[in-house]
């Protein structure tokens, strides 16, 4: 941490002053630690056009690293198998962007992804692009967390198509459990 820190300062030429302000948590972190507590969650896998599979699972969301972030930890059984997920949630105050890095049960890499919060919406959208080189295929994809009801939240993971249509392929419905 202490690298990015002297790497900020150094590449932007800032003042200590500056860069100790700009490392400090914002408004936009307060939106992700008031998201912390724990969850019952309804999962739903969308595998096909018109074929999902529905399981359920728990998680916990809470604001780590002086309220610069939230970690989500979530267990729970899909397709039969047990899996778990770690996301990390931040806001990055220099890109003025929120930031997602995430990694499952169901495979072996990480995806991260950035974007926008709609306050009038209550809606945040992060997009980035999957590059598999075992399968030859680049995928874009988008989390979208509707944020509109603190007691239950929803979101979604969607897949981008070459031609800009979508899939919506896993929706998360976590209900407050505290």
């Amino acid at each position: 941490m202490f690298f990015t820190f002297t790497a900020s300062l150094f590449a932007q030429e800032m003042n200590v002053e500056e860069a100790m302000k700009l490392a400090q948590p914002g408004p936009q972190h307060k939106l992700l630690t008031d998201m912390a507590g724990k969850f019952k969650q309804k999962i739903k896998f969308n595998y096909a056009p018109g074929k999902s599979m529905e399981g359920e699972g728990s998680g916990v969301t809470e604001s780590i690293i002086g309220g610069r972030f939230i970690q989500i930890k979530s267990t729970g059984k899909i397709m039969g198998m047990e899996t778990e997920v770690m996301t990390i949630l931040g806001y990055d105050r220099r890109k003025n962007k929120y930031t997602l890095f995430s990694i499952d049960g169901m495979g072996t890499y990480s995806v991260s992804a950035e974007g926008d919060y709609d306050e009038s919406k209550k809606i945040m959208t992060l997009k980035g692009t999957e590059d598999d080189p075992t399968m030859k295929m680049k995928m874009d994809f988008k989390f979208v967390f509707d944020l509109s009801n603190s007691s239950e939240r929803k979101m979604d993971i969607i897949f981008i198509n070459p031609d800009g249509s979508e899939n919506k392929m896993v929706e998360v419905t976590s209900i407050k459990a505290d």
